[in-house]
C-alpha cells in the first residue's frame, strides 16, 4: 500500500532549492535529482520500515540515490510526513527544531 505524502514547509523549500540549484549546475541535473527523489519516496511510501530510524531525530531516513541528499520522515498508516531534504554533509540534529 502506497500512503500519501506530505513535506513540511522547511522540507518543501529545501527540496525546490535542491531542483533549482542542480538545474543551475546542469542543465537537466536538476529534474534527475527531482526524479531520483520522487523515486525513493514511492519506495518509502510503499516500505517505510525498511529504512533505519535516525538515533538523534527519531525519524526514519532514505538516502537519495545518485546524489548526497537524505530524506528524514515518519510514517504512519496513512501517509509520511517529510521532515527535511537534507545534503548528506549537513548536521541532522537541525531536524529536531522541526518536530
Amino acid at each position: 500500500m502506497s500512503r500519501l505524502v506530505a513535506f513540511v514547509s522547511l522540507a518543501s523549500a529545501e527540496y525546490a532549492d535542491a531542483i533549482v540549484w542542480y538545474e543551475d549546475a546542469r542543465a537537466g541535473l536538476g529534474e534527475e535529482f527531482r526524479s531520483s527523489v520522487q523515486g525513493m519516496l514511492r519506495l518509502v511510501g510503499e516500505r517505510p520500515k525498511v529504512f533505519a530510524v535516525h538515533p538523534r531525530t527519531g525519524l526514519r531516513r532514505a538516502l537519495v540515490p545518485r546524489f548526497p541528499y537524505v530524506i528524514h520522515f515518519e510514517a504512519t498508516e496513512e501517509r509520511i510526513v517529510v521532515f527535511a531534504v537534507f545534503h548528506a554533509k549537513r548536521d541532522p540534529g537541525q531536524i529536531i527544531e522541526r518536530l
